[in-house]
């Protein structure tokens, strides 16, 4: 029900208005906790929906109290001093379409968590009746503070070319975690993204997404439209559109972004060949490289943007490492030489100024010094332990220290103790996106977007110092060691593998793949070398003998770790398979219905562990079982085996928690995460399986015991 929150006023509802009272003219109390403070838009400018900005009441207000209470002169209700809300209200329920929509964005809004998505919790969504027993729709979300980028751009005019790749990045991060979760927005605009106060972007108004299903995918029956008119591409307007529908109105609205103008036909033309429009005369300080991005993201055919969000991140990164690569080129050009004037001044030292002796006094100080600089112990480099983004986290083998690389361009070795201590630290030129140990635990390799690969040593107190660079001419986005750690596998984006020597730090072989490589692994004896692309083709190269087998449709790949006898692999279609390494010939076959994301052996190779891209884990044990068992009840973002007794799985999950099961798929321990942040990568200690390593977003590292004793099957 709705409230005057006057005490005074016996009006209980206005089924006329939705924001004031009819008889008094306060502001409504809906459902006894939100009071209406003020319209967003237009009242009325929609027949359908109606927006407020919302405060939440301390304590619910019910008619007859309110009146006992202002007989006592008493204040019933007070205002909560926190972040506002937005309350939205579906005003009819008799159009099927805009029902079905505000439905859709209240689940959309209560399942999805994510920093660039607004927050609604599910009692946020209610129904509000009215007197005469017309019941309207509600939902409350969280209210995002700051402009929409078309507010931002007509105050601050329009944006850098650094400012819009970074903008580009953020908004695709978002709409990734969107697709991933199997919905697509389908009015991306200017006025639909918002900047916060803080500079973080959000991505608002998901009353149009709708979900991803077989039938929009191939295009087949009817899709409700939604316009957009200038942000809108064919397929849409036709009621087929699709997920790469969202990229089209992403390249419009970067247009908007770095011209200052609506991308409408009377200020633009279109190339009446190719429908595709002609804005780039106008943005002539834009580099060629994004602007050739933009127009593919903007292509009138879906066949030609591109796959998917991942597919634009990773091309976003190699545009900015062009433009950081021609930046530093230009500005470490020297400077001109100067021209001679037309009547030089010669200065001619003073015999008088340094005698001889002297000088020479001076010249061995300075040459003392330097020798001291070079011979004196220099302190160990050490870093802070929280880090600005994790790329990769892995134990060292023997369990003493855990490495992470992240973005923030270091490489950092901390204790698994209580506070994570830091012991050792390294830098890179650009951010760190890859970490491997060698098997024995002495060397690390690392990967940066400078482009170069570094490997270091590490001692006894995990302290490390640089060996060795490998150069490369694109940057390295994967590394693996060979199961002895003789040779090192690095793939780059541009396509190209090569295997170097880790004892004379020689490259010995090079594949040139021509794709951006997403993944290398060695197989246990060596041999192999499996690659797997972008391009949904995988290759395993006999590297020694430079022999090739391609797998075609391969999105994942992984080695039994038991020995070298299969090869599981996973392709575009959901399916997941065991290959006999030695013919390669199908062994076994499961359907996971869903996109895979990532496919893994236990360490005794019976079990395969397969995640879908709707975040649902299934254990397989292949050899026995014609079916995967579900880890129930989860939505996973990154798993682990145990390798000491083999018995355990971990995955870290979408609500922060952490969870631990048997390789029968049955749930052990449930772990809640203290720190309130989303998970980005968890692993075993190797040689105390009671102990774990958590990254989350945020930068923290955290070691935490899941169980004190381990007997047998008993845990205690």
């Amino acid at each position: 029900m709705s409230y005057c929150i006057n005490p005074k006023c016996r009006n209980r509802h206005n089924p006329n208005n939705f924001y004031k009272c009819q008889a008094c003219g306060n502001n409504l109390l809906i459902q006894g906790q939100y009071r209406l403070v003020k319209p967003l838009r237009d009242l009325g400018r929609s027949p359908y929906f109606d927006v407020f900005e919302a405060a939440i009441q301390t304590q619910p207000v019910f008619p007859v109290l309110a009146r006992v209470a202002a007989l006592f002169k008493k204040p019933t209700a007070k205002i909560t001093s926190s972040q506002p809300k937005v309350l939205k209200v579906l005003k009819k329920n008799d159009h099927e379409k805009y029902t079905k929509l505000f439905k859709q964005e209240a689940e959309i809004l209560t399942n999805l968590r994510h920093p660039g998505i607004p927050k609604a919790e599910l009692n946020d969504s209610f129904p509000w009746r009215l007197k005469d027993g017309q019941q309207l729709q509600c939902l409350v979300m969280e209210k995002i503070e700051g402009d929409n980028l078309e507010d931002w751009v007509r105050r601050n005019g329009k944006i850098s070319e650094q400012l819009a790749l970074d903008w580009l990045k953020e908004i695709v991060e978002i709409l990734d975690y969107v697709h991933q979760n199997n919905f697509f927005h389908r009015d991306i605009k200017p006025s639909n993204i918002m900047r916060k106060f803080d500079g973080k972007l959000v991505l608002i108004d998901f009353g149009t997404a709708r979900e991803v299903t077989e039938t929009v995918v191939n295009r087949q029956g009817g899709v409700t439209r939604v316009e957009s008119y200038i942000y809108t591409p064919q397929e849409q307007i036709e009621g087929r559109a699709v997920p790469q529908s969202d990229f089209f109105a992403l390249g419009r609205t970067f247009v908007y972004l770095l011209i200052g103008h609506h991308p409408t036909p009377n200020y633009f033309d279109q190339n009446p060949r190719t429908n595709q429009l002609i804005w780039r005369e106008k943005a002539p300080r834009i580099s060629e490289p994004l602007a050739d991005f933009i127009d593919v993201l903007m292509a009138p055919s879906v066949e030609n943007r591109p796959a998917n969000t991942q597919t634009i991140l990773q091309r976003l990164e190699e545009i900015g490492c062009s433009l950081h690569q021609q930046n530093s080129q230009t500005e470490t050009l020297p400077p001109p030489p100067l021209q001679p004037s037309p009547n030089p001044l010669v200065l001619r030292p003073s015999p008088r100024l340094i005698p001889q002796s002297r000088s020479r006094i001076i010249v061995g100080l300075i040459v003392i010094l330097l020798l001291g600089v070079l011979i004196w112990p220099q302190p160990r480099t050490i870093c802070d332990s929280r880090a600005l983004d994790v790329s990769e986290m892995a134990f060292s083998p023997d369990g003493r220290y855990i490495a992470t690389a992240s973005l923030d361009n270091t490489v950092r070795v901390l204790e698994p103790t209580s506070n994570n201590k830091p012991v050792g630290c390294g830098s890179h030129q650009d951010g760190v996106v890859a970490l491997k140990f060698s098997p024995n635990g002495e060397k690390i390799a690392t990967a940066s977007l400078d482009g170069n690969v570094r490997l270091w040593k590490m001692d006894a107190k995990g302290s490390i110092s640089p060996l060795n660079l490998l150069e490369h001419t694109n940057y390295v986005v994967t590394l693996a060691f060979s199961p002895e750690g003789n040779y090192l596998a690095t793939a780059t984006a541009g396509g190209s593998v090569r295997v170097w020597d880790t004892n004379n730090f020689q490259e010995i072989k090079l594949q040139q793949y021509d794709e951006y490589v997403r993944a290398v692994s060695f197989s246990l004896d060596g041999k192999y070398l499996a690659i797997v692309g972008l391009n949904n083709k995988a290759q395993i190269w006999e590297w020694q003998a430079d022999k090739t087998m391609p797998l075609n449709n391969v999105v994942a790949v992984a080695f039994s770790s038991k020995d070298s006898k299969y090869l599981a692999t996973a392709d575009a279609n959901g399916n997941a398979q065991v290959r006999d390494t030695t013919t390669f010939q199908l062994i076994k076959q499961v359907n996971l219905k869903a996109y895979p994301v990532a496919i893994n052996f236990s360490p005794d190779g019976k079990y395969l562990l397969l995640l879908g891209s709707d975040q649902k884990a299934k254990l397989w044990e292949w050899e026995k079982q014609n079916t995967p068992k579900p880890l129930e009840h989860d939505r996973v973002v990154a798993f682990a085996f145990s390798s000491n007794s083999r018995k355990y799985i971990v995955t870290a999950n979408v609500d922060s928690t952490i969870k631990i099961w048997n390789n029968n798929g049955r749930l052990i321990k449930d772990l809640p995460d203290n720190n309130n942040n989303s998970l980005v990568a968890i692993a075993f200690n190797p040689e105390d399986e009671k102990q774990l390593a958590v990254a989350s977003a945020d930068g923290i590292v955290k070691t935490r015991k899941w169980c004190n004793f381990i007997i047998g099957d008993w845990i205690l």
